[in-house]
């Protein structure tokens, strides 16, 4: 770490052949390796980095760009996925070559556990919303089948009213006729 200088967060500094060069305190504490142990080795080799494209590709759009940023996944010592937002900046020589690349990393851990967990709801909300839906699908399938047997029901209750010899008057609670079957209205003259 000789010449480096002090960096906050997740930051490291690279070579053109992806040596680690410098790194920060931090880095030690996200995966394992002391600054030693990295130091003079690969990200590739020592992170087991996965990149959404090869390495060059994202170099040449950093050279081109000015940067490049996006989502890679490290993995520490013990073997821990870490998913991180990464930007790596080219620092260019006199000569306009790039002498190495800065890579300043942001790890998403968290908000990938938050997404997994908002997902994780998500899902438990539409299978709960699937069951409830299937529940009072059979619920009303029920309720019709009940209704249409109590129509039916009522149809023949009418029928025997209506056909019955003696007269038939029912009233409700406040006294008002519910039921006057043609016998009713033939004794009294009266229509319901």
């Amino acid at each position: 770490q000789q010449g480096c200088i002090p960096v906050q967060g997740h930051t490291s500094i690279g070579d053109r052949d992806d040596r680690i060069l410098c790194r920060s305190a931090a880095d030690e504490e996200i995966y394992g390796w002391s600054a030693e142990e990295a130091l003079g080795r690969t990200c590739g080799e020592l992170l087991r980095a996965e990149l959404p494209v090869p390495r060059e590709n994202l170099e040449h759009r950093a050279r081109a760009e000015g940067r490049w940023e996006g989502e890679i996944v490290h993995y520490a010592r013990d073997g821990r996925a870490i998913p991180m937002l990464a930007t790596w900046a080219p620092h260019f020589l006199e000569d306009g070559s790039v002498g190495a690349f800065v890579e300043v990393l942001c790890n998403i851990s968290r908000q990938r556990l938050a997404e997994e967990s908002r997902h994780g709801a998500l899902l438990e909300i539409a299978r709960s919303t699937n069951e409830l839906e299937r529940r009072v699908a059979e619920r009303t399938a029920a309720l019709s089948q009940a209704n249409s047997q109590l129509d039916r029901i009522n149809a023949t209750f009418k029928t025997l009213i209506d056909a019955s010899p003696a007269a038939i008057i029912a009233l409700d609670r406040e006294q008002r006729i519910e039921i006057w079957n043609p016998e009713a209205q033939r004794l009294f003259g009266l229509a319901p």
